[in-house]
């Protein structure tokens, strides 16, 4: 997941920056007890998920944002 950390998500629809804060391998990891975002080894997972994020963010009628 990605969260606006500038933002109020009840006041603010749409931010131009949002930072990933949350990554789990549901396969392995069913209960989300380990948290994968900062682990470097899923960096090119990151990076595929984070362009289909802005892709669809686009498709909905937002402009592109930065999602570090």
């Amino acid at each position: 997941s990605v969260r606006a950390f500038d933002k109020d998500g009840w006041e603010d629809s749409r931010s131009d920056k949002y930072k990933e804060e949350y990554l789990y391998d549901l396969e392995n990891d069913p209960y989300e007890k380990n948290n994968l975002v900062e682990d470097v080894n899923y960096k090119d997972i990151r990076k595929e998920l984070s362009e289909i994020l802005k892709r669809r963010m686009v498709e909905a009628g937002e402009k592109q944002a930065e999602i570090f």
